[in-house]
């Protein structure tokens, strides 16, 4: 082999490693001070080096969190009693386009039985107003592309004597093709994603990127559930890129009139 070809190879070998070292793929356990990793085998950081105010609480009960989440993670929480507004601050690259969920139980971590309601900002924009009375939790997840090279997960005061916490935040990047509708000025919120035919909820590993897919096994009585024969699907140039776990189920019809 030539030294031409050894060091063109060598260069592509550079430069791969340094794009996937600019991948952000953070995940941060609110209101712990020590990381870990879950039953699911990610990597939590504790988050003080993302905020610089807030109190750490435990929560009374957290076993009430849905299967996919880490019940560890959900323990624990950062609530913000004293200023209106409180934000976390994650570095991310300028023009990344990023894919960002926050989780909230409130599991009674004060002891009163009174769950609170507040707005939830990424980068001084509205995203959504979270109202944690849901036993199972509240996990909305935005995407967007960031404009500055930090992007900041914002909690803010709406009704009085209702302090904003929150439980985690995971941020993750995503391929600049996917999710082409979503430009410098327009975000997507999440509102849902079904995985047709799965018999459970899929994210990573299955999905790199760490999107949920919920399990829709039918779509009515003249309706079932299909899995595929294949031992591979190429996704790559599927739109938005679906893992290749989600695109082996499928919802077809039973024929029954």
């Amino acid at each position: 082999m030539s030294t031409h070809i050894m060091l063109f190879l060598v260069s592509l070998v550079l430069v791969s490693i340094l794009h996937h070292s600019l991948a952000a793929f953070v995940s941060i356990d609110c209101g712990s001070s020590v990381p870990i990793i879950d039953e699911f085998g990610v990597k939590w950081t504790a988050d003080e080096a993302y905020v610089q105010t807030g109190e750490y609480q435990t929560v009374e009960y957290s076993s009430t969190v849905p299967s996919y989440m880490s019940e560890t993670v959900m323990s624990s929480l950062r609530v913000f009693p004293n200023l209106k507004k409180n934000c976390y601050s994650i570095s991310v690259n300028v023009g990344e386009k990023i894919l960002v969920q926050a989780s909230f139980i409130y599991g009674n971590y004060d002891g009163k039985q009174a769950p609170p309601t507040f707005e939830l900002q990424y980068d001084v924009n509205f995203w959504a107003t979270v109202n944690t009375s849901k036993l199972s939790g509240v996990y909305p997840e935005a995407i967007y592309i960031t404009k500055e090279n930090t992007t900041s997960i914002c909690l803010a005061l709406t009704f009085p004597n209702q302090s904003p916490f929150i439980s985690a935040v995971e941020l993750r990047s995503l391929d600049f093709n996917m999710y082409s509708r979503v430009d410098e000025n327009l975000a997507l919120i999440f509102s849902n994603r079904v995985a047709a035919g799965a018999k459970q909820t899929i994210r990573y590993p299955d999905d790199i990127y760490d999107r949920i897919w919920t399990p829709e096994v039918g779509f009515g009585s003249l309706s079932e559930s299909m899995e595929s024969v294949a031992t591979s699907i190429d996704t790559t140039t599927t739109e938005d890129m679906p893992p290749l776990a989600v695109l082996l189920n499928a919802v077809g019809t039973t024929g029954r009139a």
